[in-house]
């Protein structure tokens, strides 16, 4: 028999065989209870339709935070979202799109979160925000044989492009710097292999990032190199605003607790060994 109706037939003192329901005093305290009781069942919404439906779960195709090997998506951000689902005891099926895809997805449905989203003043507003998952370090990046030709903000402005990926948060960024020589790129690996082969002056890129693909690609790490900080980018799973604020509080809550039992870091470690964590 469901909950429901055995509260209900409590509630009408059905059982007058009982030594309990069949004393009027027990039934004149109880049968209020019962009754509340039953009114917050049945207003409560279920776990399948629980704020609009199941939690859906969004990310790219951006390594290190998340990429394909041997048929096997994974990364860092994919295993710290992994680790909190799994301290909640919640099924994860990460969905990997395309990130304008993703990014308008996370904008306009109830329930979808998305990472790893760079949290930017633009931003605000848009998305509830989980994290940070990782604090990294946006740079303009050179190639070794033309560094010397750049070396601040106002020269990076003079040449003649540099590589943004479409949509993310190092065009949003570099468009609030006042940069208009900007040339977008469907994603990151290819801004980092077009700067390589001279298609460009500079990318704009976080140190995680590059660092994980020179060593992917073979290169030595000075293969290209910084020029100039242009802040630091804090990496977050950011929930849809029509999200219950209950959902978003609980992943934060377990990203907090498998911090404190120091399964992050050593996922860190994992993947950025040469990375400070901050």
């Amino acid at each position: 028999m469901y909950p429901v109706c055995v509260a209900w037939n409590a509630v009408q003192m059905r059982d007058e065989n009982s030594c309990l329901f069949g004393k009027p005093e027990i039934k004149a305290v109880i049968k209020p209870v019962l009754i509340w009781a039953l009114t917050v069942i049945l207003l409560l919404p279920s776990s399948a339709t629980h704020a609009g439906g199941k939690l859906r779960i969004l990310t790219e195709d951006y390594p290190p935070f998340g990429y394909y090997e041997n048929g096997h998506f994974t990364g860092l951000g994919v295993e710290i979202v992994t680790a909190m689902a799994r301290y909640l005891r919640e099924d994860l099926d990460i969905e990997v799109l395309p990130w304008k895809r993703a990014y308008r997805m996370a904008l306009a449905e109830p329930n979808v979160a998305l990472f790893a989203m760079t949290r930017l003043k633009e931003r605000e507003n848009l998305f509830q925000w989980v994290g940070p998952l990782i604090t990294t370090t946006e740079y303009l990046w050179a190639h070794k044989n033309s560094a010397r030709t750049v070396k601040s903000l106002e020269g990076a402005k003079k040449v003649s492009s540099i590589l943004v990926q479409s949509g993310g948060a190092s065009e949003l960024r570099m468009k609030g710097l006042g940069f208009t020589n900007l040339t977008r790129v469907p994603n990151i690996q290819q801004q980092i292999q077009l700067l390589i082969r001279r298609r460009g002056d500079l990318i704009n890129v976080v140190d995680i990032t590059v660092f994980y693909q020179l060593r992917k690609m073979g290169l030595p790490a000075n293969e290209i190199v910084p020029i100039v900080s242009t802040g630091k980018a804090q990496l977050y799973l950011a929930f849809s605003n029509n999200t219950d604020i209950l959902i978003v509080n609980k992943w934060q809550r377990a990203l907090q607790a498998i911090t404190d039992t120091g399964q992050y870091e050593k996922i860190v470690r994992k993947y950025v060994p040469e990375k400070q964590l901050q």
